[in-house]
């Protein structure tokens, strides 16, 4: 019988459609997955799983829709829970309080239903919020608990702005403030006098404002505006470039022009810009665009980044929020509530889609914002789940990246890989309380860097088994990689559709422990795994095993498939980064 070791060294183009589950012919298939859950594709070629979302605490009735992202410095940074005509603040983990228990609040004539019209934009302490229902507003921060918002006294108010009629755009480009698409004008966009964000006086001069309508052959609505060496302009029917009318010269009411750059046409999600490339939403809300400058073209060249993993987008994108540090990930927050997450390196050339499944019952996510954070970029949800036989809605952050340090006797201590999760320090204790979040939920715990036995939250706390100092708690999240079938182990032509079966596979990895191998049967769909035994003889029962970094070798004694495919889960709350597998596979 013949025999193959192939080496999977590479992960990062994520989860492939199950249309290209046959393109054995194509790179991409060598370094993709059928399946990724809850693991993050690197540019360097390994999977790692993501960190837990820690709970900050519970949306104002249960209420917020949206949460918005205020930055000022990448020392200041603020996320706002954007609810029925409220607004709260959070800032370094925490909710911004008057008083103990009190928020700090500013009252807004948003509602429900407008939250996910909005759109804005920022200037220093002054947020732009643009909404088709509602005139022009800015939220101007002179202190943690010193918030204003207010309509925007303009010089010279558009005169077709009132009333179903305001700008449902903003953004700056040039010093100037721009306004775009009221329902009335869908296709007209404003710019301000240049260094004066709220003078819309139009003119001659050089730097009055100004007033321009995109001249189509259909009246198609501008959903977005992004600025690169040109204002980019996003259409449900296409693309357009707003220029001085050559490159580097400025936009002024004699040198202007606006020209189609495609015709992918956006849906009601407002674009991102990541580097040269602006990353929008495809009209049907079911494709992840980018379009970038192409010098061979002399212009802005539109394409998918979502070609290879459409079917996790079917339910529609309905926000983005972009985390530059330490992976660089878009996430995608779908209109039916689960989070996907496209890991994006144009450099590097890859773009990997990921499922997030989050942990709990009746789990929404119904937003998603960054902000700046120590070292890296924070991701911040509004979480929808349901406790104790009630919907409740979360502000919850996902934890910074695990990273152990070398020779670390208690190397997990720190570790959160649970959802929704509270950490206690302190004295060994056995009753970890300020669980009331997760009344009546199994949650998992790690203590003092050990998994220990799943409790059930009763009147907002646990008891342990035993006293501990370092204690995680939190709802079950697995990490899974499912790899796509093995195509080796014939001797004559291709292995697909063939009988083949895998003796062991050898397995390499960085700082990971606690997780399990094996295989999917495709006859019953069932993964058939076992959990890795990584602790060493010499490691004291009483103590939390060393991680593993380098390679191992696991049995996997599987029938014969048809399609040969290896599943790596992970379901105790540890750290697990796959760097690659070597299966050994037996043809029939």
């Amino acid at each position: 019988m013949p025999r193959a070791v192939p080496l999977i060294s590479a992960f990062n183009r994520g989860e492939l459609t199950p249309l290209m589950r046959s393109r054995v012919d194509l790179d991409i298939y060598q370094r993709a997955t059928a399946r990724m859950e809850n693991m993050i594709p690197l540019a360097q070629g390994p999977a790692t799983r993501r960190p837990g979302t820690r709970h900050i605490a519970r949306a104002k009735a249960d209420a917020a829709v949206l949460l918005i992202e205020f930055e000022f410095s990448a020392v200041q940074a603020y996320v706002i829970e954007a609810g029925p005509n409220v607004f709260r603040f959070f800032r370094n983990g925490a909710l911004i309080e008057t008083s103990p228990g009190v928020a700090y609040e500013v009252a807004t004539p948003y509602s429900a239903a407008d939250l996910a019209g909005l759109q804005w934009a920022q200037s220093a302490d002054v947020l732009y919020l643009a909404h088709p229902n509602h005139a022009p507003r800015k939220l101007s921060r002179t202190g943690h608990t010193a918030w204003t918002l207010a309509a925007i006294a303009f010089t010279a108010t558009p005169a077709e702005w009132t009333g179903t009629n305001y700008p449902a755009c903003v953004t700056f480009f040039q010093s100037r403030l721009w306004w775009a698409g009221t329902p009335g004008q869908p296709q007209t966009i404003w710019g301000s006098k240049t260094g004066d964000f709220e003078n819309l006086t139009t003119g001659a001069p050089a730097d009055s404002a100004l007033k321009l309508t995109i001249d189509d052959d259909q009246m198609n609505a501008i959903r977005w505006l992004r600025a690169q060496r040109v204002l980019l302009i996003g259409t449900a029917s296409g693309e357009f470039a707003l220029s001085g009318g050559s490159s580097g010269e400025p936009v002024t009411p004699s040198s202007l022009q606006c020209i189609r750059q495609g015709s992918i046409g956006s849906g009601p999600v407002g674009a991102t810009s990541i580097g040269n490339s602006v990353i929008f939403v495809q009209r049907a809300r079911r494709k992840i665009m980018e379009i970038a400058y192409a010098f061979d073209a002399d212009g802005y060249v539109g394409g998918e980044l979502s070609l290879m993993a459409g079917h996790l987008l079917r339910a529609g994108v309905a926000r983005m929020a972009w985390q530059q540090e330490p992976w660089r990930v878009l996430w995608l927050v779908m209109l039916d509530g689960t989070l996907v997450g496209m890991t994006f390196m144009k450099d590097q050339q890859v773009v990997g889609f990921h499922r997030h499944p989050i942990g709990g019952t009746g789990v929404k996510v119904l937003s998603a914002a960054c902000i700046p954070g120590i070292g890296a970029t924070e991701l911040w949800l509004l979480v929808e789940r349901t406790i104790a036989g009630g919907t409740r809605r979360y502000v919850e952050r996902m934890e910074p990246e695990f990273w152990a340090d070398d020779g670390d006797a208690r190397p997990t201590l720190g570790a959160v890989f649970m959802d929704s999760a509270i950490t206690y320090a302190g004295v060994p204790a056995s009753a970890i309380a300020g669980l009331d979040h997760l009344e009546g939920q199994t949650v998992q715990v790690l203590a003092d860097g050990a998994a220990h036995p799943g409790r059930v939250v009763s009147g907002g706390a646990i008891t342990l088994q035993r006293p501990a100092s370092r204690v995680a708690v939190g709802l079950r999240a697995d990490a899974l990689v499912r790899t796509l079938d093995l195509s080796v182990g014939a001797q004559d032509g291709t292995a697909q559709t063939r009988h083949r079966r895998v003796n062991e596979v050898g397995v390499v990895l960085h700082q990971s422990m606690g997780f399990e191998i094996g295989y999917m049967d495709d006859r019953s769909g069932a993964e058939v795994t076992d959990l890795v035994e990584t602790r060493r003889p010499a490691t004291p029962m009483d103590a939390p095993p060393p991680l593993v970094s380098g390679p191992l070798v696991a049995m996997v004694p599987s029938d014969h498939q048809r399609e040969c495919r290896l599943v790596v889960r992970s379901s105790q709350p540890l750290p697990l980064t796959l760097v690659a597998l070597a299966p050994r596979v037996q043809g029939a």
